[in-house]
C-alpha cells in the first residue's frame, strides 16, 4: 500500500509562481486517501486444543488453504513518505479434505448351555464370545471457511517520477469461522477422531478469534494526479488466539500478493 500523491509530489519539483495578485503555492505536507485491494495468498496452519491427538488428526488431515481477501482501507501520507492507515478485509478460504476414519466395535455373546437329568441340573456351560469389527470410512471433500480482518498499517514509500516503492508494517484482529466441510471431533467410543460435517457441530464451535502481524513491499506507478496502482508480495503470521471456545483453531501463516488501487483525496493549499 502507498500513498502516490505524496511519493509524486517529492519525486517532482513543484515550480513556485509569485504574482501581485496571486498567492504563493505551497505543496501540502500531507493528504488524505482510500484504497481497494484484492490478495491471493498461500496459508499454512498451526493447530492448537486441549486434546492433542485430535489436534495431530487436524493437522495431518488439514494444513494447507488458499485465501481470497478483499480489503477497502483509508490513511493518511505526509511529504516525508511516512503514512499510516487502517481497513476492513473480508476473505474466503478453500482447502482440499482427505482422511480416514478407522473405528473398532466390540460385540460380547454369552451362550449358556444346561445338562439336566429328569429336572435336576447337572452341569451348566457359560461360554463368551467377543467379536471385534472394524471399520474404515474415508472422508475426501472440501472445506471453504470465511475471515474478516481489521488491520491497522504503517509504511514508508518512495517516488522516483511516476513509480514508487514502499515498505509497510501492521498489526490485524482476525475473526476465523468454518463455512461449510467436515470437522473433527472426539470419537464417543474413544477410538481416536470421528470426522462429522459442520452441521452437526453449533456454531460456536466453528469460530474462534487471533491477533496477527504483517509486513509487505510494494511497487506501484502514479496514473494521474489522484490515481495509482500498486502491487506486491505479502506475508502474515498470527501471534496468539482470543475469543475462543472452539475445541480446535489454528494460527495461520499466509504467503502471497496483492493488488491495490488508490485514491488520493485534494490536499488544501494556498
Amino acid at each position: 500500500m502507498t500513498p502516490w500523491a505524496i511519493a509524486l509530489e517529492r519525486s517532482t519539483p513543484t515550480p513556485v509562481v509569485r504574482s501581485a495578485t496571486q498567492e504563493e503555492y505551497v505543496v501540502a505536507h500531507g493528504s488524505w486517501w482510500i484504497a481497494t485491494a484484492v490478495g491471493l495468498f498461500s496459508t499454512e496452519r498451526r493447530w492448537s486444543g486441549e486434546d492433542e491427538k485430535l489436534v495431530t488428526a487436524w493437522d495431518e488431515a488439514e494444513r494447507k488453504k488458499r485465501d481470497l481477501l478483499y480489503g477497502l482501507h483509508f490513511g493518511r501520507a505526509w511529504r516525508s513518505g511516512l503514512w499510516c492507515g487502517a481497513g476492513v478485509e473480508f476473505g474466503k478460504g478453500r482447502s482440499s479434505f482427505d482422511r480416514m476414519d478407522q473405528r473398532q466395535d466390540l460385540t460380547m455373546e454369552v451362550t449358556t448351555q444346561l445338562a439336566t437329568f429328569d429336572e435336576m441340573v447337572i452341569a451348566v456351560v457359560t461360554d463368551s464370545t467377543v467379536i471385534v469389527e472394524e471399520r474404515s470410512e474415508t472422508f475426501t471433500g472440501t472445506n471453504r471457511s470465511s475471515v474478516l480482518r481489521l488491520p491497522l498499517l504503517a509504511g514508508w514509500s518512495w517516488g522516483q517520477r511516476r513509480w514508487a516503492l514502499g515498505v509497510h508494517v501492521g498489526l490485524a484482529g482476525e475473526w476465523h469461522t468454518l463455512r461449510d466441510g467436515y470437522v473433527l471431533v472426539t470419537s464417543a467410543n474413544d477410538s481416536g477422531a470421528e470426522t462429522l460435517t459442520t452441521e452437526e457441530l453449533p456454531e460456536k464451535d466453528r469460530s474462534y478469534g487471533l491477533l496477527s502481524a504483517q509486513v509487505g513491499l510494494s511497487a506501484g506507478f502514479r496514473i494521474n494526479e489522484h490515481w495509482g496502482v500498486s502491487a506486491g508480495p505479502g506475508y502474515q503470521s498470527g501471534l496468539i488466539l482470543f475469543s475462543s471456545r472452539a475445541p480446535l483453531q489454528a494460527l495461520p501463516s499466509r504467503l502471497g500478493g496483492t493488488v491495490q488501487l488508490t485514491y488520493t483525496l485534494p490536499s488544501r493549499t494556498r
